[in-house]
């Protein structure tokens, strides 16, 4: 993505406690995340929300900061996994396909039963995800964080 397609401007009604902005004050952006109902006040007094708050668009550095290790890398395509657990005979673990133009994701449980045994592969998520704020909650929801 380019650097002006990296950010977008949040609808308001993407707020929620726990969700990550950056606010532009002073001739600069910085970053925020909202905590409490107080966070959601000083939002509503901002006015011109166009040109004063912005959202960093879902990228691989994101997902990577989540623990979660990137395997393989397409051209339209990234794949990310994180170890759950490792046993004598195989290991189980998260992976996580981001499309990189549309943001789709999907994340699935996968377990390595070892040889001349079936693996197990369950899809958790399937849908668009636009950044991480949106992730940590999916993640959560599903039970991987």
């Amino acid at each position: 993505m380019e650097e002006e397609n990296k950010y977008y401007t949040p609808d308001i009604s993407e707020f929620y406690v726990g969700f990550e902005y950056e606010h532009f004050s002073k001739g600069a952006y910085s970053k925020f995340e909202i905590i409490g109902w107080s966070d959601f006040e000083d939002i509503s007094y901002d006015l011109d929300i166009k040109d004063r708050i912005r959202v960093k668009y879902l990228g691989s550095s994101d997902i990577e900061d989540l623990g979660f290790r990137k395997v393989k890398d397409y051209s339209d395509q990234i794949i990310f996994q994180t170890v759950i657990h490792e046993f004598p005979e195989g290991h189980s673990w998260y992976e996580l396909d981001f499309d990189k133009y549309s943001q789709d994701i999907i994340i699935e449980y996968w377990e390595d039963l070892g040889k001349n045994r079936q693996s197990i592969r369950e899809q958790l998520f399937k849908g668009t995800i636009k950044n991480i704020s949106e992730l940590k909650k999916v993640l959560t929801q599903v039970g991987v964080l």
